[in-house]
């Protein structure tokens, strides 16, 4: 059984933050599932590495943004 690589880990570990299939990752980065599969075991390499890690950074600022504003509107109504 081979290694994963940093990158493979820091792939799943950020995938699984945001909640998301390795089938959502792949359509959301117009790649086949299988892709997504073989960069997280490590049998294939990331043809663009840091642009596949900015936009899992990029899904996860949004997803924090969307999370303070559903606190914010929601505490509207208790601070009355």
């Amino acid at each position: 059984m081979k290694t994963k690589t940093p990158l493979a880990l820091d792939l799943v570990k950020r995938r699984t933050d945001l909640g998301m299939t390795q089938v959502a990752l792949a359509d959301a980065l117009g790649v086949h599932p299988l892709t997504v599969s073989r960069w997280e075991r490590s049998t294939q390499k990331v043809g663009h590495p840091r642009l596949v890690l900015l936009f899992l950074e990029v899904l996860a600022e949004r997803r924090r943004s969307q999370d303070r504003a559903a606190i914010d509107v929601t505490s509207i109504g208790e601070a009355r």
